[in-house]
């Protein structure tokens, strides 16, 4: 029981974790271009 949990866990972790690390990186992208030129001015 608890290794089938443990399995449906694991194969929902990746795409979970790769979509909140791709939004992290866009954040960060728009924050660095908006911060650049706000210093470029």
């Amino acid at each position: 029981m608890d290794q089938g949990l443990k399995a449906s866990n694991l194969d929902a972790w990746p795409s979970w974790t790769l979509g909140v690390g791709r939004l992290g990186w866009i954040a960060d992208q728009g924050r660095h271009v908006a911060s650049s030129e706000w210093m470029g001015r």
